[in-house]
């Protein structure tokens, strides 16, 4: 291994000079195809002394006779005895990336890049209306040659071995021609379209590459492994005038085998033409050899080399094709070549594709958990393994026939150990030990950055030296580690596997799980590293601009470019916009050659350019506008009248808005730090302090990792501005909605639409709609279920077309989300399915608006209490009105209980009744107050009877507001919910009973219970358990019996059972959530203690 790492890193300069030699010994060679006066005494039979010669008196049968054959070209042995074998060679040997890079013909096709000729099209910018631009013509990944550009190279491949056996096997003008012709089509590929077109695309070679090279070629370098990528693996390389190598990638292809020949394999598995080239390969292999036998008869014209010699090669065009059972066939050769071909190229992929499958199959019975993937791994090795034995079987017999039989025993040994070492190493190879050896490199990069001396820990070895299991082995055991350290590591981890483009931002959970395994990382920090990620690059998680390697590789090319062509100038004193001018043109044919888009130069500019400053400037802008954002997602959560006191909306404050506003924050006052005390740090300062008021004060008390708090790390006078102590005034102080949440355009509020007038009409609620919207793209999948959740209380209508097409989605999320949108769709279909017309009343009295529902057919109004509305005011009799139902609608009906009667919008009632109308307000005075707007609607008919199904979000929500449990994280939460049942007691039930084991905590979420002691023969009851209270949590805690009985004294009790076992587990897994419980359960000590003390002082005084 060591030395195919030292030949793919052989420099760029120095392959360029071997590019350039083979190059003009390629065209050589084609030359000499024409004209060739050399190759007469040296393969004439005359030339005893020469390894060409050839016996004229050996008789080749040919279809029964001698075949006529004639002194050959010197240039047809070179190119079909030694190029073309040294080719397959190369590949199984040392990898694509050693053939990419002398290549030949790709070496050609780069002429018009490097004369800057090439094909430009013109598009509209995006930023500027009719603006436009140039950009060079690229091949789309989604467009037709993309997505089936294999099956255009193994149809050329085909072609061109056809042509082979017809045209150009001993005729050396006719392989002149040929290859002249695929020269020129090289070029004006290269003209035609950007980058190595024609490699990736067109290329005959490049399905032979695939199937020889695999995931690595036996001595192949890893481009997963080692220092992190600058360059690419094979070609697309140059230098610098200092002669320093820069990538010189414009993006061609992705993913690409020139930048990392294993992850293209891997990933191109699935693609359209991958399975049909590697079995079809079989086939051409073996029909291109074979026919030579349906065509002679035997193998001696293939094994004597006699084919190279062969007189009037096209004149046998129309002769016999076939020759079986010395009997020709009439069928003529030009037919019977490519029929012979396509044949054997069906019949391979047919039984080979069957092979696979049946192999899948016995591994299933076998219960072997196999992927299809790595099925397909096996039988694509064993192919290669089998196609490269076959081909130098049937070429060496006739290259080595000058050499005496012990030579062809040692070149077909080589050839055999060569082969089963590739395909021994290549067996063991899998998508996910890729995976895992790239992570593991990732990490080791990210320890190395650590200030640890591991040399004390790897007895004499560097990090470079560890594999990749010893690398996770490390991260786990490293003395010293600890949890902030873990977070930075695998926060670096996720930033760079985000920028390769290994997985976005959706994906990155699942990728990134043996990771957190290792290091301890809760899914929770998780979401938490995203979240401070985005607050620094937001690029970076934007699912709209995924990074890909490729591109990566693109970008940084134009940047160095374009770094090493201002900087001298800028250094000499120019300014940016004389140098920019003075190198306009070379500016223009960098953008158009790497294809940057305005967006991506200007991002470009900026990293060459920006000083620490304005970094953190711009740094601060993009804090600034997502605090602003969450600024207005606080808002509209909180000011909802109707759903104030929600569950629901309290946590997504909790876990969407407060925990995400406390990350930013806290990178916001790290940049206030740097910038001390600055005019800019002052109105930073001052937003700041507007924007997260909510979580400013206790940030800055927090001790974080240098051990110092925040107040003693800023500068007094931004400290002033943040406590606000200062006169400095607040810039978002009565500032509108839009202000502070830009995306709550007026527009969106007036094109949002929810499905439940009554329930949600004014613009806070539309507001609201398009909040839960966004917090559905969220990549929390708790934020995303608790929006769906909110989304069913605001319009369960909405929330059901949401929950159908999260179920609907092919690849399913998180069980959270899954599980919640199951639930609502079924509560919401069995709720429709029993509808009733409902009667919804908003009283206002006394400057107070409470809203009642109602599903009886008749609704009393009244002060007295017996009413269903009950309106204590001077202006209301004790029996005033009625609403009854009037087939679809309402009616109000004045009792006559009073001189005033009713007020029904500008009518006056007395005694008399009213049709009423949606939204019509119905008034007992000549005063607002009260009054009763009425509205109704088909709405799910309320159950009394309690129910013992609950999802798991539900749970969570009823834990979070118990006092005992809200203190938990988000993450215990939901590990206790989802295990927790739900129980059901009658009254006079025993929830629990004195002297029972503690091996549950119950939290009631319905009725009343009673804890009753044993006093002598009698029970005395010492206490009440109200909703949302705890029952036996001491006794759990401190593993002792229960202590007292609980009665259910209501109708019925529903509990949330929470069994012991699992919380300890929760407590185990977290230290945080046991000192979380220390402090409520201390807090409970102290104010029991109150009332004791209270209890005993009022007894003295008793006494006394």
């Amino acid at each position: 291994m060591l030395g195919a790492n030292k030949l793919s890193q052989v420099s760029e300069r120095q392959m360029h000079r071997v590019r350039w030699v083979l190059t003009i010994g390629w065209l050589v060679m084609i030359g000499s195809l024409f004209w060739d006066p050399v190759s007469s005494y040296l393969t004439d039979p005359a030339a005893m002394f020469s390894p060409l010669q050839f016996d004229p008196d050996q008789c080749v049968q040919v279809q029964g006779q001698c075949l006529p054959q004639k002194p050959y070209s010197v240039g047809l042995f070179i190119f079909w005895s030694l190029v073309i074998p040294a080719s397959i060679l190369i590949l199984l040997v040392f990898g694509h990336e050693t053939w990419r890079r002398i290549c030949p013909i790709s070496f050609l096709s780069q002429i018009p890049r490097a004369l800057g000729v090439q094909r430009k099209r013109k598009v509209e910018s995006r930023n500027s209306a009719g603006a436009t631009r140039y950009e060079l013509v690229k091949i789309r990944k989604d467009s037709w040659l993309g997505k089936y550009h294999l099956y255009v190279q193994f149809g050329l491949l085909t072609l061109g071995l056809a042509a082979r056996l017809l045209f150009i096997n001993s005729n050396a003008i006719a392989l002149g021609i040929f290859l002249i012709t695929t020269i020129v089509a090289a070029i004006a590929i290269g003209f035609l379209y950007e980058g190595k077109s024609w490699c990736q695309y067109f290329c005959p070679m490049a399905p032979v590459q695939l199937v020889f090279n695999g995931p690595r070629g036996l001595l192949g370098s890893e481009a997963h492994q080692g220092p992190r990528q600058t360059l690419t693996q094979s070609m697309c390389r140059t230098t610098d005038k200092e002669g320093n190598e820069k990538s010189a990638c414009v993006g061609c292809q992705s993913p690409c085998i020139d930048i990392d020949a294993e992850r293209t394999y891997w990933e191109v598995y699935s693609k359209p033409g991958r399975r049909f080239v590697q079995y079809g390969y079989v086939g051409l292999l073996l029909g291109f050899f074979i026919y030579y036998f349906l065509y002679a008869g035997n193998f001696d014209c293939l094994f004597s080399g006699a084919w190279l010699r062969e007189e009037n090669q096209t004149t046998m065009l129309f002769s016999p094709g076939f020759y079986l059972l010395n009997q020709a066939i009439p069928i003529p050769k030009f037919v019977a070549v490519p029929l012979t071909l396509v044949l054997f190229i069906l019949f391979s992929y047919g039984i080979l594709t069957f092979i696979e499958k049946d192999y899948r199959k016995s591994l299933r019975k076998r219960n072997k958990t196999v992927s299809n993937q790595q099925v397909a791994h096996t039988i694509f090795s064993i192919c290669t393994f089998f196609c490269f034995n076959a081909f130098f079987f049937f070429t060496s017999r006739s290259l080595l026939s000058p050499f005496p039989f012990p030579i062809h025993l040692l070149f077909n040994g080589f050839i055999v150990l060569v082969s089963t070492l590739w395909l021994s190493r290549t067996l063991n190879r899998s998508s996910e030990l890729y995976t895992r050896e790239s992570l593991a490199n990732t990490l080791r990069r990210q320890l190395s950055k650590l200030t640890i001396d591991f040399s004390r820990f790897l007895e004499g070895r560097s990090m470079e030296d560890l594999k990749a299991e010893e690398v996770y082995v490390l991260a786990k055991v490293l003395p010293g580690f600890n949890q902030e350290q873990s977070l930075q590591v695998y926060k670096g981890v996720l930033r760079e596997t985000l920028e390769q483009g290994n997985a976005d931002s959706a994906s990155s959970l699942e990728v990134l799980r043996p990771i957190r395994q290792e290091l301890n990382i809760k899914d929770e920090d998780h979401f938490a590293v995203l979240t401070e990620l985005s607050s620094v690059e937001p690029d970076l998680l934007d699912p709209k601009k995924r990074r890909t390697r490729e591109n990566q590789l693109r970008i940084e090319s134009y940047r160095q470019a374009l770094a090493s062509m201002l900087l001298d100038l800028l250094d000499s004193g120019m300014s940016l916009q004389e140098a920019m001018q003075r190198q306009r043109k070379q500016i223009q044919f960098l953008k158009l050659e790497y294809g940057m888009t305005s967006e991506e130069e200007e991002e470009v500019l900026n990293q060459i350019l920006a000083g620490e400053k304005s970094t953190i400037l711009r740094k601060a802008d993009t804090l600034l506008e997502q605090m602003r954002q969450l600024a207005g997602r606080d808002r509209v959560l909180h000011n909802q009248i109707l759903n104030a006191q929600t569950p629901v909306f309290k946590f997504l404050r909790l876990t969407a808005v407060q925990q995400k506003q406390q990350i930013l924050t806290k990178q916001m006052l790290g940049l206030l730090e740097v910038l001390g005390d600055a005019s800019e740090a002052l109105e930073l300062a001052g937003t700041t302090r507007a924007l997260a008021i909510a979580v400013l004060p206790e940030i800055l008390q927090t001790v974080d990792g240098s051990a110092q708090t925040w107040k003693s790390r800023l500068k007094p006078e931004v400290l002033a501005v943040l406590e606000g102590t200062s006169s400095s005034p607040n810039p978002l102080e009565n500032s509108p909605l839009e202000q502070w949440a830009p995306n709550l355009s007026a527009a969106d509020l007036s094109q949002t639409e929810v499905t439940n007038p009554t329930s949600a009409t004014s613009e806070h609620s539309l507001a609201l709609a398009i909040v839960l919207d966004e917090l559905l793209a969220e990549l929390d999948p708790l934020i995303q279920a608790l929006a769906l959740y909110g989304l069913n209380v605001l319009d369960p209508q909405a929330a059901t077309a949401k929950a159908e097409q999260v179920l609907s989605i092919t690849n399913p999320g998180h069980w959270l989300i899954q599980e919640t949108a199951e639930t609502l769709l079924s509560r919401n279909q069995e709720q429709m399915a029993n509808e009733v017309q409902t009667l919804i009343a908003q009283v206002m009295l006394r400057g107070k608006v409470e809203k009642q529902t109602f599903q009886q057919p008749v609704v009393r109004v009244g002060s007295s209490p017996v009413n269903d509305i009950v309106l204590p005011s001077p202006a209301v009799a004790k029996h005033h009105a009625i609403f009854y139902l009037d087939g679809e609608d309402y009616s109000v009906l004045d009792l006559g209980s009073t001189d005033r009667g009713l007020y029904v919008g500008d009518k006056h009632l007395s005694s008399d009744r009213d049709h009423l109308a949606q939204g019509e307000r119905i008034c007992f005075s000549e005063s607002a107050d009260p009054s009763i707007t009425v509205y109704w609607d088909k709405q799910p008919l309320i159950k009394k009877a309690p129910t013992e199904t609950l999802g798991t979000l539900d749970k969570v929500m009823l834990l979070y507001e118990s006092r005992f449990f809200r203190s938990l994280n988000p993450d215990a939460l939901i590990e206790l919910g989802r295990d927790a049942i739900v129980k059901i007691y009658s009254r006079g039930d025993h929830m629990c009973r004195a002297g029972d084991p503690s091996d549950s905590i119950l939290l009631l979420i319905d009725g009343t219970a009673e804890v009753m002691i044993q006093r002598g023969d009698a029970q005395q009851t010492v206490g009440t358990v109200n909703v949302g209270e705890t029952i036996g949590e001491m006794g759990v805690l401190t593993r002792q019996k229960r202590s007292a009985s609980v009665i259910s004294v209501s109708d019925y009790c529903r509990v949330l059972v929470i069994q012991a076992d699992r919380f300890d587990a929760v407590l185990r897994q977290d230290p945080e959530v046991s000192r979380n419980l220390l402090v409520v359960l201390s807090s409970r000590l102290q104010s029991m203690t109150s009332k004791i003390n209270t209890t005993w002082q009022v007894t003295q005084k008793g006494k006394r």
